[in-house]
């Protein structure tokens, strides 16, 4: 028989657990590198990037995996959004109005 949760609640190691799932999204989230950038040069526009955020020893690769940087061509955005969608379940993308028009053509190539 499987315990019930207390009443008005779930059980705290039911708490714990949700909190750690959603604790690297917030860090990698951040005002420091939240960017959408359509580019064919994906590599010298991430490297310029880093060198612009002063974040010395940050592999490229690292970079592209974090869910608030969307590098690349159109293409290679929306993969990334489809494969970040399955990894962490995201349904919603929020961004600033600066970044409507990039994302209007990433979009467009759904």
């Amino acid at each position: 028989m499987t315990p019930r949760p207390p009443a008005g609640g779930t059980r705290p190691q039911d708490r714990r657990a949700a909190r750690q799932r959603r604790r690297p999204l917030p860090q990698a989230g951040t005002e420091r590198f939240r960017q959408i950038q359509i580019t064919g040069h994906r590599r010298s526009a991430t490297e310029a990037l880093i060198v612009r955020r002063g974040c010395s020893g940050i592999d490229i690769n690292a970079v592209w995996q974090m869910p608030a940087i969307l590098i690349g061509s159109a293409a290679q955005i929306r993969e990334n959004l489809q494969a970040r969608r399955e990894r962490f379940g995201l349904s919603n993308l929020v961004t600033s109005d600066r970044a409507l028009p990039a994302l209007t053509e990433i979009i467009a190539s759904f």
